[in-house]
């Protein structure tokens, strides 16, 4: 045990001696972060003010919020990865504190959910895996490795692989899988974007 008696510090004189609220800046700041290209504004509120020179502390138990915005390079490039579907719309609710504001313009978009990325040669070694998720629901494409760099523009199969997952930027993508060699990649495509 602690055998060592210590000495309290004193209070802060500027703090505890001022008429003026602590703390003095109630907020950290703004910051807009995206998903699925729709903006998100986070920031940390004090919901209280304590006043040293009279003891008191008052806590506040509703606060309101108002957030002025404009059109930033960043809102403008994440405007390319927007996605309108079921799926992020139920993730947006679940995380914002104002889901009543959340504009997603359709329920559900037709297109590929899942896409499975494999050598031509391999490909009905998947099959069971598209099976799988489609009895889940969900819609499913197998596309061999050669197809995406024939197919697409880049500097290599990586690059060739990410123009081609952008294509479906404005689908209900949301899994890719991709099979090289000995690896494998489950990737949720919304982390990527």
């Amino acid at each position: 045990s602690h055998t060592k008696r210590e000495t309290p510090e004193k209070p802060n004189t500027e703090i505890y001696e001022s008429p003026l609220p602590y703390p003095q800046i109630t907020d950290n700041g703004l910051i807009t972060s995206f998903l699925s290209g729709h903006p998100i504004a986070f920031s940390a509120i004090s919901p209280f003010a304590y006043y040293p020179l009279t003891n008191e502390l008052v806590f506040y138990r509703e606060l309101s919020v108002e957030i002025s915005y404009s059109n930033s390079a960043r809102a403008i490039e994440a405007m390319h990865f927007l996605k309108q579907d079921s799926f992020t719309a139920s993730r947006l609710q679940k995380i914002v504190d104002n889901p009543e504001n959340i504009t997603i313009t359709s329920a559900r978009e037709t297109g590929i959910e899942y896409l499975i990325v494999a050598d031509a040669e391999k490909i009905t070694q998947w099959t069971p895996l598209k099976t799988f998720q489609e009895t889940r629901g969900k819609t499913v494409l197998i596309k061999s490795i050669s197809e995406i760099t024939t197919e697409n523009q880049g500097a290599d199969t990586q690059e060739k692989l990410r123009n081609y997952i952008m294509l479906y930027t404005t689908n209900p993508l949301r899994y890719v899988f991709w099979q090289v060699i000995q690896m494998l990649f489950l990737i949720e495509v919304f982390m990527l974007m």
